[in-house]
């Protein structure tokens, strides 16, 4: 075997490993692309209603925990204005 035929080999191994890597690029598009149509126009259209619907439960729940915590405040100041009120008494 002589220097020129090793080189040679060496090419087409790497041009075999460059055909791997391209095989695998078009396998990783075909997949993604696959993912793409897991569900159809229908149930796509369900999930959005439903995520609105959600985001919108959760912004109802922001503000329900905001207005909890502004009625503990108003309490408590509540409660304050009593002790001063009987001190004052």
């Amino acid at each position: 075997m002589s220097l020129g035929q090793g080189r040679r080999k060496k090419r087409s191994n790497f041009e075999s490993e460059k055909e791997t890597e391209e095989r695998k690029r078009k396998t990783q598009k075909l997949q993604w692309e696959r993912l793409t149509t897991i569900l159809s126009e229908q149930k796509l259209s369900v999930w959005r209603a439903l995520d609105k619907s959600i985001t919108k439960y959760y912004g109802l729940l922001v503000e329900r925990k905001d207005l909890i915590e502004q009625t503990g405040l108003l309490n408590q100041q509540n409660e304050e204005l009593k002790t001063l009120l009987n001190q004052y008494l």
